[in-house]
C-alpha cells in the first residue's frame, strides 16, 4: 500500500524495510538519515 501512495518503486521500499541500501542516491541519503534518527543513542 505504501508503494502505491508514495509512487516509490517496490524494490526501494523493500530495501528500506529490510535495512538494505538503495541504488537511488537521494533515497539512500534519506534512508540513511532516517535510520540514524530512529536508532537510539548508545
Amino acid at each position: 500500500m505504501g508503494d502505491m501512495m508514495t509512487k516509490v518503486p517496490t524494490e526501494v521500499t523493500d530495501a528500506i524495510r529490510d535495512g538494505r541500501s538503495v541504488s537511488d542516491a537521494r533515497l539512500e541519503a534519506l534512508r540513511a538519515f532516517a535510520c540514524r534518527a530512529w536508532t537510539p543513542a548508545a
